[in-house]
């Protein structure tokens, strides 16, 4: 499913054994930059973050603990990983 002109969101996964969603997305175009995604790793982390943190559609997976990671892949490299980042708990609270 398409999100925008450069980034299309591939699927979710619930691992049951870490209590961890996983989300996958592939970027293409400008977007699909491992140098820029590198350079800008934190930014992206704490967009996540203040993202969690606001969505209450996610309120009861917060309130026991669970996890969540997102990845980005390559569309021109298929299958490169280009950024992956985990919040837990400890962060969104």
């Amino acid at each position: 499913m398409r999100v925008s002109d450069m980034v299309s969101y591939d699927s979710v996964v619930f691992d049951k054994s870490t209590t961890t969603f996983h989300y996958y997305y592939t970027l293409s175009g400008k977007a699909d930059d491992a140098a820029t995604l590198a350079e800008k790793a934190d930014e992206y982390r704490h967009q996540m973050i203040h993202s969690i943190r606001e969505d209450v559609s996610k309120k009861a997976y917060k309130e026991a603990g669970y996890s969540f990671t997102t990845t980005y892949f390559s569309q021109k490299d298929k299958g490169r990983k280009l950024l992956e980042t985990t919040v837990t708990q400890k962060d969104y609270q």
